[in-house]
């Protein structure tokens, strides 16, 4: 997205960091919950487990939550929102899904874990960031690229 003016994409930015700091509590539980779980979807991933499908669940605990920080309601970045509609149109089917695993369950690890990744981005920065500059860190800098405020 264009932003019309400088000062517009800096207003978007402090609202998406004041709405990260007001959420941090979120952020911080449902980042602890993916992190819990990461050995385990790379684990059903390469076990070629149907749990892998389980984490379409996590995933949209993710999405609720960044929706939830958008400032005034932006769209997630648009290359984000593929990746997500990859792996939430997933189902399984036993032998279809089996006999076209990487096909299929490579889209849903890929989406969980550029969840867990904006997680950390975003509990980083609602901790260490106390001004939205022109000087970025890579944390807050990816944060920004997810609600498409960069």
């Amino acid at each position: 997205m264009t932003f019309t003016t400088y000062e517009e994409k800096q207003r978007l930015s402090e609202v998406l960091l004041e709405n990260a700091k007001q959420c941090r509590a979120d952020i911080v539980g449902l980042t602890e919950r993916f992190e819990r779980g990461e050995f385990d979807a790379q684990y059903r991933f390469y076990h070629q487990s149907f749990k892998v499908y389980s984490r379409k669940t996590e995933i949209a605990l993710a999405v609720k939550l960044f929706k939830a920080i958008a400032p005034d309601g932006r769209q997630l970045h648009p290359w984000f929102e593929h990746v997500l509609a990859l792996a939430m149109s997933r189902e399984f089917i036993m032998t279809y899904s089996n006999e076209n695993w990487l096909t299929e369950a490579t889209p849903i690890l890929t989406a969980w874990q550029q969840c867990l990744t904006f997680l950390r981005a975003l509990r980083w920065s609602a901790k260490h960031v106390e001004v939205s500059g022109q000087v970025l860190s890579d944390g807050w800098a990816l944060t920004l690229y997810l609600f498409d405020c960069r």
